[in-house]
């Protein structure tokens, strides 16, 4: 171990226009963070990452999203991330907040001496455990349009025909924003194994929530609460986020991830033509092969 705390993200899509752009670290490092490395992930050769060590890792996977989910998920098999004592995910738009230094500090504490070598924070109020199942959840990313119904129906299916599916269905959703780890974990390696064998074929949702809630259940790991919001430990940069909004239809099954997603519009929606777009979503969550 040569680094006590790590900073990781990934930016993969086309071109670095249509994707994430990475917030400058140079002066965080430098003031906030002088002990730790910053390292990022990445397919696109010119992209900008001031600050960032860059590591260009190219995979054949058909959708931008699965590979920026490699780094997210599979970088503890990096020697250069086992160096690391414990490594912070972050989305490729923020940065650690240098306010709740402490905080963060404290955390990376806590997951050393953890015994499964995690930390992350449940996805919000609305998705606690009690009231909030995991096919609840593949109605909400329908609703929102996080992804599209073939991708959703696919998944459902699948966890529809696991013997197990009963027990599974009441998992924790956790937001994968943010998850702090032990890249020497046991626990934290066999899930995140699992998940990948899952979530890398390609052949179900997109959305990493679903398997993940379904692999940390099965696996009876629980990890420990960051505590907080996710702004009590990085800050959103508006501005380094990719255009367009999270929101998708079946011409993004490979390019989700990047821009252009859906564009905003050039005036408000009327809210006529919102509800109807709500009621057609709501239809479509309720057709799912649950």
């Amino acid at each position: 171990i040569t680094t006590e705390l790590c900073f990781l993200t990934s930016v993969y899509g086309s071109s670095a226009e249509t994707s994430d752009r990475p917030p400058d670290v140079t002066g965080l490092q430098r003031k906030s963070f002088p002990k730790s490395k910053f390292f990022l992930f990445t397919n696109i050769n010119d992209l900008e990452c001031p600050g960032w060590i860059k590591i260009t890792r190219k995979f054949d996977f058909k959708r931008f999203i699965t590979m920026s989910r490699w780094p997210k998920f599979m970088a503890w098999k990096e020697p250069i991330i086992q160096s690391c004592r414990v490594v912070f995910y972050m989305d490729g738009y923020v940065t650690p907040n240098p306010k709740n230094k402490m905080d963060i500090l404290r955390a990376a504490q806590a997951i050393t001496e953890s015994h499964v070598g995690m930390a992350q924070n449940p996805a919000s109020k609305k998705k606690r455990l009690d009231n909030h199942t995991l096919m609840d959840e593949l109605k909400y990313i329908i609703r929102t349009e996080k992804d599209i119904f073939p991708n959703i129906n696919a998944t459902a299916k699948w966890l529809r025909s696991q013997p197990d599916y009963e027990d599974r269905n009441q998992c924790q959703v956790y937001d994968n924003c943010l998850i702090g780890y032990n890249p020497r974990s046991p626990h934290f390696q066999q899930a995140t194994t699992e998940f990948w064998n899952l979530y890398s074929s390609e052949e179900y949702t997109w959305r990493d929530q679903p398997f993940w809630c379904f692999v940390l259940n099965k696996l009876s790991l629980t990890p420990l609460l960051l505590g907080g919001s996710r702004h009590d430990f990085f800050t959103v940069h508006k501005m380094s986020k990719a255009p367009g909004k999270h929101k998708y239809d079946e011409t993004h099954e490979n390019s989700a991830n990047e821009a252009p997603r859906q564009p905003e519009p050039e005036r408000k929606e009327p809210h006529w033509q919102k509800q109807k777009r709500k009621k057609k979503l709501e239809k479509l969550s309720n057709e799912l092969d649950i």
